[in-house]
């Protein structure tokens, strides 16, 4: 897991919209990678302050994820500039994998041996 401090680090280097998105929601859902970038704006409820992560999944035992500030900030922001049904889009499309963007993004804040499924376990911690 990462620590505050590594984790701010990790926010303060990512340059694309997207994987920033990504690394927030990741770190304050706690959410798989697949789900993050499955996730519509649809399941996302601004109003009640709640991410259903089940809504456009066959699988109902997807988490209902409070929304906090931070990762409410970021939401809209992303909300007021979308262009797709995607949370996570980049070019007008559904991001497919995070791979490359999130590897830059750990390269640049000096982290080894993160991968986006290190966020989930720095969630739980």
């Amino acid at each position: 897991y990462l620590t505050r401090t590594e984790a701010q680090r990790l926010i303060k280097a990512t340059i694309e919209p997207h994987v920033k998105l990504f690394i927030i929601i990741g770190i304050t859902t706690a959410s798989r990678k697949s789900a993050i970038l499955n996730l519509k704006w649809d399941q996302v409820d601004f109003e009640r302050g709640i991410i259903n992560f089940g809504d456009n999944n066959k699988n109902k035992r997807k988490a209902i994820v409070p929304i906090n500030t931070t990762l409410e900030r970021a939401l809209e922001k992303a909300y007021n500039a979308r262009t797709t049904d995607y949370v996570i889009e980049y070019g007008s499309k559904q991001i497919k994998d995070i791979k490359r963007g999130f590897s830059a993004t750990v390269k640049r804040a000096e982290l080894n041996d993160v991968s986006p499924h290190t966020l989930r376990h720095t969630s739980a911690v």
